[in-house]
């Protein structure tokens, strides 16, 4: 899983360098880091929480916990977008802001999606024994952005329609699990 994932983010940037040029490249890169790693600091709750959670599960319980991180993600996607400016102003310097603003403010998305799809993978699906399911589940994720990759090559879109197409992947991604942990009865 982790493989995969590191494949999709290190083929991401060189498709943006090719596609969009280095300018744009600086953009998505910058974004990505400052929204990764929150996303990563807030997914930490799912490792704190994986020891309690795989040793009294329930169906209540982990519908509960799931909506505590959809809105717990929408909440620090929300507060980011508020920031933006400010954030963009200390960490990358005034000039970048009208470059950085528009996708800067679309990958915060990417933090309630990666904090629900790590969710279900760790709390529900590895929490069940369901280890290969996750890793289908990842090679899917990776089969969607390289779709995303292609329909981007052939209709030369603009970058954030790129980003909203990575966004929609994830939705998808969130969709597939939901559907893969009730067809599981783990949800």
């Amino acid at each position: 899983t982790y493989m995969v994932t590191t494949f999709k983010t290190a083929g991401l940037n060189v498709v943006i360098g090719n596609l969009f040029g280095m300018s744009s490249l600086t953009a998505y890169d910058f974004s990505m880091k400052l929204v990764s790693n929150i996303a990563l600091l807030i997914k930490q709750l799912n490792t704190a929480l994986f020891p309690s959670v795989s040793a009294s599960y329930s169906s209540n319980r982990i519908q509960r916990l799931l909506k505590w991180e959809i809105f717990l993600g929408l909440g620090v996607m929300l507060l980011l977008i508020l920031l933006a400016k400010p954030i963009i102003w200390i960490m990358g310097n005034a000039p970048i802001e009208s470059t950085v603003f528009p996708i800067f403010a679309l990958l915060t998305a990417l933090i309630p999606i990666t904090l629900t799809s790590g969710f279900f993978n760790e709390l529900v699906l590895t929490a069940n024994g369901k280890n290969l399911a996750v890793f289908y589940v990842q090679i899917l994720s990776f089969l969607l952005v390289t779709i995303g990759v292609a329909i981007s090559i052939c209709l030369n879109v603009s970058l954030v329609v790129f980003c909203t197409i990575l966004i929609v992947s994830g939705v998808i991604e969130i969709g597939v699990l939901y559907l893969l942990s009730k067809k599981t009865l783990l949800l």
